[in-house]
């Protein structure tokens, strides 16, 4: 039910070696720093590899840190909190959101900012205090909005949809995933928009509007085989 990337292995395997290629030819430099960043989030993203992106994500936040590279250090402690929340850490994981959030506020980086707010929220989710997880994914969203930042709206919107539906509040769970929806079909984002409808299906389900719910799970399930996502296609099967 959160959000996730995916591009064709090709494109994946090409753009990785491009870069640890440049990587190789590099000084210990801020240009450096910024290769060891795009590789980190190529292997979040692209490949969905925690182990890697703990790898280079700290090489990158340790040259950065030695260089005073603050852009750097921001970015740094938000991959290193996305590192340890996907391990399950959230106590280190809620360590480097909160420096994150410090250093981008210092910078005056209100995208970053905005990121922060919300990846602290997910990790209080994940931690189960609901409440403040609202809280900071508000504050992380006014933001969003503020920039005209619509992929992170729509992020925002899924994860406050999620926790309604964990608290089974599902009114306020739907009203959220539809806001979610709105913004993805305009960004033509039909990885969101599987999600979504999987979302969507899931507060049906548990209204026990199966008829309703099995429509969302195969909305969910052709833009799966379209984007010929295995783990997509297994997931929207199951729930049917």
């Amino acid at each position: 039910i959160l959000a996730a990337f995916h591009f064709s292995s090709t494109a994946q395997t090409h753009r990785i070696d491009s870069l640890l290629t440049v990587l190789k030819t590099q000084k210990e430099d801020t240009s450096k720093a910024n290769t060891l960043f795009e590789l980190t989030r190529a292997y979040l993203f692209e490949l969905n590899d925690n182990q890697k992106v703990g790898e280079y994500g700290a090489q990158q936040l340790e040259l950065s840190l030695k260089l005073n590279f603050k852009k750097g250090i921001s970015y740094g402690y938000l991959n290193r909190g996305i590192f340890y929340r996907t391990s399950g850490d959230y106590h280190k994981a809620m360590v480097f959101d909160k420096k994150c959030l410090a250093v981008m506020r210092e910078i005056g980086n209100k995208k970053g900012e905005s990121s922060c707010l919300l990846n602290i929220g997910l990790t209080l989710y994940q931690q189960g205090n609901f409440t403040e997880a609202l809280d900071y994914i508000s504050k992380g969203l006014q933001i969003k909005i503020l920039l005209g930042d619509k992929k992170g709206m729509a992020s925002a919107y899924n994860n406050t949809g999620n926790i309604y539906y964990t608290l089974g509040n599902y009114k306020e769970a739907l009203s959220y995933c539809l806001k979610a929806q709105k913004i993805r079909e305009e960004m033509h984002d039909e990885v969101g928009l599987s999600m979504g409808y999987n979302n969507m299906g899931n507060v049906f389900n548990a209204l026990n509007k199966y008829e309703d719910a099995l429509l969302y799970y195969t909305k969910s399930l052709r833009i799966n085989e379209k984007l010929k996502d295995q783990s997509g296609i297994g997931n929207a099967f199951t729930n049917i």
